[in-house]
């Protein structure tokens, strides 16, 4: 059973600031809890939230290569019809035959703009 140690919530700002919190806070307090519970293995995740769009979205999908992949999941909509893509389904939700149609012809083909 996994618990978890702590939980921190809305400390980073820009990058620079995420940056120096991360290396002169946060990582020396867990190699301090590392070093006093005697502790040999960590499992630790980190998840970084934006309020607005994430700035490295762009940037992670465009420079992975596809083989270190091992779970994609992107869904995103377009006026009310769902579009789902995974790293082996692409999943399309609409409310109409003729739309059924027109997303899996544009989507299965990439014609035209993506989103």
């Amino acid at each position: 059973m996994e618990e978890e140690l702590c939980q921190l919530e809305n400390i980073f700002g820009t990058v620079s600031q995420s940056l120096k919190i991360l290396g002169s806070a946060i990582a020396p307090l867990l190699e301090d809890l590392q070093y006093s519970m005697a502790v040999d293995h960590l499992d630790i995740w980190l998840q970084v939230h934006f309020e607005q769009r994430n700035p490295y979205f762009e940037l992670f999908a465009t420079k992975l290569d596809a083989n270190q992949v091992d779970r994609f999941h992107l869904v995103f909509h377009r006026e009310e019809d769902e579009i789902s893509v995974q790293k082996r389904d692409i999943e399309i939700h609409t409310l109409s035959l003729h739309g059924l149609r027109r997303l899996a012809a544009h989507y299965l083909t990439f014609t035209g703009p993506l989103a």
